[in-house]
């Protein structure tokens, strides 16, 4: 049944052992969304790059929002230059979801590229990405926040200085 696929998938993701890890790449091409997602979950826990084509692949075309959401999330613990580019355009473009996993995920990778989109992100009109984007840059320190705010402070649109002493509240 759903429920214990769901049970094993979560499980194994947990477990998080080589033999665990392995049999979670059963789980990536399940019929049901809640398991994929929980596989990817577990993957991208294991850390390893080794799982970067597995989860590209389904955050980039799988049909769930959901899946494509844990996918990135699960992105954020991989260990590898070739994240980030993903994660970015993911986060410029594309379902909420989707965009807020990609957010998070890039603050839980801290590199100066992710926290340049995330200052960005700041500005975004989606009040929930913005706390998401504030949250990640926040986990980076101020002292790495500097740069990227001036940044992004040249690059928006006429209400910049309304956001700014709202993003201000969020950052301390």
């Amino acid at each position: 049944s759903v429920a214990h696929r769901e049970a094993a998938a979560f499980g194994l993701g947990q477990i998080a052992n080589p033999a665990a890890i392995r049999a979670l790449h059963g789980f990536v091409e399940d019929a049901s969304p809640s398991i994929r997602a929980l596989a990817c979950i577990g993957l991208g826990r294991s850390g390893e790059a080794r799982h970067l084509e597995t989860l590209v692949t389904r955050f980039q075309s799988d049909e769930s929002e959901y899946v494509r959401a844990s996918a990135a999330w699960a992105l954020g613990f991989i260990d590898s230059p070739e994240v980030s580019p993903h994660l970015i355009r993911a986060l410029r473009s594309g379902p909420l979801m989707v965009r807020r996993a990609s957010a998070w995920a890039l603050g839980a990778r801290d590199d100066r590229l992710g926290r340049r989109e995330l200052a960005t992100a700041l500005f975004d009109e989606d009040r929930s990405l913005r706390e998401v984007a504030a949250w990640a840059l926040r986990r980076a320190g101020s002292g790495a926040l500097q740069p990227e705010l001036g940044m992004s402070y040249h690059r928006m649109p006429s209400g910049h200085l309304r956001l700014t002493a709202y993003l201000e509240d969020l950052l301390r």
